[in-house]
């Protein structure tokens, strides 16, 4: 989009320049800028919303994975209300097999909780695999 945004610009400008050298009318120039400018703009809109989506985006995956960094803590001092609040966010399809609560977490949550292999002990796990192993009998 900003190659399609610099070559309507440059077309504008040569534009002008047949314009300047009287090689084309002010009709046709008022005609052709009007169309040039509008497409110009559609595109800086364009470019814009790319952006501001990208940003959106970047913005998300810090607060992930901020949450993953600070989410056992948050439980442990949690209300009941943060707590529900936080397996909505975290987790999704909770089931009962026998007395065991299922669960399966939520998009990127499941790859953070994978993120490094422990030791098993709990000694170097992950802040998001210490929130899950209070589940797990």
């Amino acid at each position: 989009m900003n190659r399609q945004l610099t070559s309507a610009r440059n077309q504008q400008e040569q534009l002008l320049n047949l314009r300047l050298l009287e090689e084309i009318n002010d009709d046709t120039f008022a005609k052709k800028n009007a169309e040039l400018r509008d497409r110009i703009d559609n595109l800086k809109l364009k470019v814009d919303v790319v952006d501001r989506s990208q940003a959106e985006k970047m913005e998300v995956a810090c607060e992930v994975f901020e949450l993953s960094q600070t989410l056992e803590e948050r439980w442990v001092e949690g209300d009941y209300r943060a707590k529900r609040q936080l397996l909505e966010i975290v987790c999704s399809n909770f089931t009962l097999d026998g007395a065991t609560l299922c669960y399966e977490m939520k998009r990127p949550f499941d790859v953070l909780a994978k993120g490094p292999s422990s030791n098993g002990s709990g000694d170097n796990w992950t802040p998001i695999e210490l929130f899950s192993a209070r589940f797990e009998p």
